[in-house]
């Protein structure tokens, strides 16, 4: 910049600046656990309606009953 009277710099006014832009805050986590949530609920139905319901007593109780054994057996080690 020179010192001549003609050369004149605008002033800035403070309603000319923005404010910085801030970016949306993204709720990646909450969008994940709803994805997982759906498709949980999806397989779950699927499995539900596949097998028939006698079967699926008696896996479960299988599956119960060797984390019951499981359990036992850790607690003598331990």
């Amino acid at each position: 910049m020179s010192n001549n009277p003609t050369d004149t710099a605008t002033p800035v006014r403070p309603m000319d600046q923005r404010p910085p832009r801030i970016p949306p805050q993204i709720a990646d986590g909450d969008t994940m656990e709803r994805l997982f949530q759906a498709l949980f609920y999806r397989i779950a139905v699927i499995y539900a309606r596949a097998i028939p319901k006698h079967i699926r007593r008696l896996g479960e109780t299988a599956i119960l009953v060797m984390v019951d054994i499981l359990e036992l057996i850790c607690k003598r080690i331990i």
